[in-house]
């Protein structure tokens, strides 16, 4: 049997122009969110304004819809959306950086509306819109965006991000942002916090919002810290409660590190010791990051028990591989020869 041809740019090229109208008249004809691709491909010729009449035409009917998508629409729609995007960020972007940026923004945010008319179980959707948002961070920097303008785009987006496509905003946006930017995005949350804390007496229902958009905000500031390579402004976000998580404590421990403050980070992690038991909640993270400060403070026969308690607990291979790397070459096979007779029984 012939093999058949892949479908690729080439073999499309092949068919010739009159083949390939006639196939797109023919799906134009039966798929509606084809068409308006199409249409909007068309629209291309006349410039980005042009398009982007079209495309905020589209994005409204998208999201008046109501209709909830079953198996074929929903392949049609994401098709569509995949389409839109490359439009956007390909046909505009490359012409006009601000406008397309502008549409991202637009066609991104009909997340909401999209997510709630299908069934996403497979999660083809929220990738789709969560693997668009590194565009934002590129068309900003082309379009060289008002920073601060651009801080008050990614404080509302970070305040309204139910469904989570918003998560990875801030590291993506944070070179366009600026220092000028970032400070003003710092500005926007620690005020809102700030309101936040000042509010009593609310509802249970209310109290839990409000809980988790403190949540959302402490997140987002130790985002901007870890992009300011600034561990002081990420201890900062930390409450007495949090420093004594074991797992928080790891967190600050490797930032310390990074910055040369091995001895500082070892006191957080003094401070904040696992429970008994190796199944305690951030015991791994904490002993890691334990190891390397030891490390670094080159006392090594003490991250050497460590990485042997790690292997014995777990017989954590990677544990077993460093503490066997950091012996002299005459003491590794006898050593290794012993761990693995301990696993073996």
């Amino acid at each position: 049997m012939a093999r058949r041809t892949k479908i690729s740019t080439n073999s499309l090229e092949k068919l010739g122009t009159q083949k390939l109208a006639a196939l797109i008249l023919a799906e134009s004809a039966h798929n509606r969110p084809f068409k308006q691709v199409v249409q909007l491909a068309l629209d291309t010729r006349d410039g980005p304004s042009s398009v982007a009449i079209g495309l905020r035409r589209r994005f409204s009917a998208i999201a008046k819809s109501r209709t909830f998508l079953e198996r074929e629409k929903k392949r049609e729609q994401l098709s569509e959306l995949n389409a839109l995007h490359a439009i956007i960020v390909g046909e505009i972007g490359e012409k006009d950086a601000m406008l397309a940026l502008e549409l991202l923004w637009k066609f991104i945010d009909l997340h909401d509306t999209v997510l709630e008319r299908v069934d996403d179980s497979s999660g083809r959707f929220g990738a789709m819109f969560r693997e668009t948002c590194p565009d934002l961070g590129a068309l900003a920097e082309a379009a060289n965006a008002n920073p601060e303008h651009l801080a008050g785009m990614v404080f509302e987006r970070l305040m309204d991000n139910g469904y989570g496509i918003y998560d990875e905003l801030i590291p993506i946006m944070s070179h366009a942002l600026g220092p000028n930017g970032r400070s003003a995005l710092r500005k926007a949350l620690t005020q809102r916090h700030s309101e936040l804390s000042q509010v009593e007496k609310l509802p249970h229902s209310a109290r839990h919002y409000r809980d988790s958009e403190s949540t959302a905000i402490k997140l987002a500031l130790r985002e901007l810290a870890d992009c300011e390579v600034d561990p002081d402004a990420f201890i900062a976000t930390h409450d007495e409660r949090t420093l004594a998580n074991p797992r928080f404590a790891a967190e600050i421990a490797h930032r310390l590190l990074a910055a040369d403050r091995a001895n500082e980070a070892l006191k957080f992690l003094d401070a904040a010791p696992p429970k008994t038991g190796k199944d305690s909640f951030g015991a791994t993270e904490w002993r890691d990051a334990r190891i390397a400060v030891l490390d670094a403070l080159d006392r090594a026969p003490e991250a050497q028990r460590l990485r042997m308690t790690a292997f014995e607990e777990r017989l954590s291979m990677s544990h077993l591989r460093d503490y066997l790397s950091k012996l002299p070459d005459t003491e590794a096979p006898p050593a290794e020869r012993k761990a693995l007779d301990f696993a073996l029984s």
